[in-house]
């Protein structure tokens, strides 16, 4: 009897090939370092706090990983710390806007980081240099990863590109999947959008923002964001006490031009940021009163027909008290984190904003307020800015090489059921990570595979049952169906 149920086992729990993405970037967001020493780690899925980041800031941060999720590096705009937590080389004294006390210069959109398309080490820090406090310069400082035993160096810092008026700064992906624009809004009241490909910062497109009837004042607070499926931009900027005005516009993505702008007055003071859901039809939108009598709210809008009376007419508030929102951001694991402080811009919390399901219409979004602790460190008004393509899950990027193709000759797994060990075997020229977890999603082994290696695992500590391990590339993952027990 025992023979017969354990073919049959075996006959269940052969591997199952599952390519569960395909946009091999997804990993790049997984390590947050923001505020004032706060931070997020999505490595295993979940998040967990990550207090070892060094950022001091009010606002602008930016992080990012390697394809298969190890930490590279993450700037606030005016210092570079390795995945040690360590100025870079050459990574401090970047002219930021933050090397004066906060939160009176703060910046919103102070630092955005860009991986050279096609280029394995090579890595663009767009930050923006003060000149008084009213006007900045989009500046770029290069980053190569293979120096310094790859902990990282600048090989460039500091360079300039253009004058902005306003303290925003954006990235969506090309329709070629690889390039990258990166977006300013200039002193002409014109976005400026620079494309970043293989041979470098290309010269940019213009396009006049239609954002306001009267060019926008100098040193205002802006934040760009984009959807994750990159046909829609918005933009939203801190007018001062007053109805303020978002933008949304349909984008191309292949030409970056802009159309069907469609202006949201809102009906209520200091909108800060905003954020697409991942279904694309829902807006949420963050509000930052600055002194303490007044008070500040999330509101999410339904964007799914693209018209100005239904937009409006849609808004619903989720949440309003004597609060600052800051930014707000997708997240690998689906859900949206805010920022958020005290009464007041100078009163920092040690708690982000969560809004667990975004796709669902009104209150079933699920606010709420102290959502995710991050274990004593604040995130004051910020989170890290990112390109939204990395929570697009179905983008392709040709620039990014793996396997053409994985079966069960490439990679195999025996026994699939076992009492203590089982190998597996490694006939790609590939790098892979391997987690193993168990029907509860706790992760019990996380380790690499090697190019055409072999290795033996032990889990004769683990109780008996099903394990899922799953072999990533970076371009795709394998997923396996495991059976531990007494046989």
């Amino acid at each position: 009897m025992k023979k017969r149920v354990l073919h049959f086992l075996l006959f269940l729990f052969i591997p199952l090939f599952s390519f569960a993405q395909i946009n091999s970037e997804t990993k790049r967001a997984n390590h947050w370092y923001f505020g004032l020493g706060a931070g997020l780690d999505f490595s295993n899925g979940t998040p967990v706090a990550d207090t070892s980041g060094k950022t001091n800031t009010y606002e602008g941060a930016a992080s990012i990983s390697d394809i298969y999720g190890g930490l590279l590096f993450y700037s606030d705009g005016n210092t570079i710390w390795n995945r040690n937590h360590l100025p870079m080389q050459g990574g401090y004294n970047l002219m930021g806007c933050d090397t004066i006390v906060a939160p009176e210069i703060s910046v919103s959109q102070n630092a955005l980081i860009v991986p050279q398309p096609g280029n394995d080490s090579l890595y663009y820090l767009f930050h923006l240099g003060c000149v008084d406090y009213t006007l900045y310069t989009l500046q770029y400082t290069i980053v190569n990863m293979k120096l310094n035993n790859g902990l990282g160096a600048v090989v460039s810092a500091n360079n300039s590109l253009a004058p902005t008026k306003m303290q925003s700064l954006g990235a969506c992906r090309h329709s070629d999947g690889c390039s990258v624009w990166v977006v300013i809004m200039d002193t002409s009241n014109y976005y400026a959008f620079y494309k970043v490909d293989a041979s470098g910062i290309n010269n940019p497109v213009l396009q006049f923002s239609q954002f306001y009837t009267q060019p926008v004042q100098p040193g205002w607070s802006g934040n760009f964001k984009f959807s994750n499926d990159l046909k829609m931009m918005g933009y939203s900027a801190n007018m001062g006490y007053g109805s303020d005005t978002m933008c949304m516009y349909h984008f191309d993505n292949n030409t970056a031009q802009i159309s069907n702008t469609i202006k949201i007055y809102t009906g209520f003071q200091e909108v800060y940021d905003m954020c697409f859901s991942p279904d694309n039809k829902k807006l949420y939108v963050t509000q930052a009163i600055l002194d303490i009598v007044s008070k500040a709210g999330v509101y999410q809008y339904d964007i799914s027909d693209y018209q100005y009376d239904s937009i409006v007419n849609s808004k619903i508030q989720l949440y309003y008290d004597s609060i600052v929102f800051g930014h707000i951001q997708n997240a690998p694991d689906g859900k949206i984190y805010i920022a958020r402080l005290g009464a007041t811009f100078a009163v920092p919390a040690d708690y982000l904003s969560t809004i667990s399901n975004p796709n669902i219409k009104g209150l079933g979004c699920s606010f709420t307020l102290n959502g995710f602790s991050l274990q004593g460190k604040y995130c004051a008004g910020s989170l890290p800015n990112f390109d939204q393509a990395y929570f697009y899950p179905l983008l392709s990027n040709p620039c990014i090489k793996g396997i053409e193709y994985l079966n069960n000759e490439t990679i195999q797994i025996f026994p699939t059921v076992f009492n203590s060990d089982f190998t597996i075997k490694n006939s790609a020229a590939d790098n892979f990570t391997i987690k193993i977890r168990d029907v509860t999603g706790k992760v019990y082994y996380d380790s690499e595979l090697n190019p055409y290696q072999t290795k033996i695992i032990s889990m004769k500590n683990t109780s008996d049952g099903m394990y899922f391990l799953s072999l990533n590339n970076g371009q795709q993952v394998i997923n396996y169906k495991l059976i531990k027990m007494n046989i």
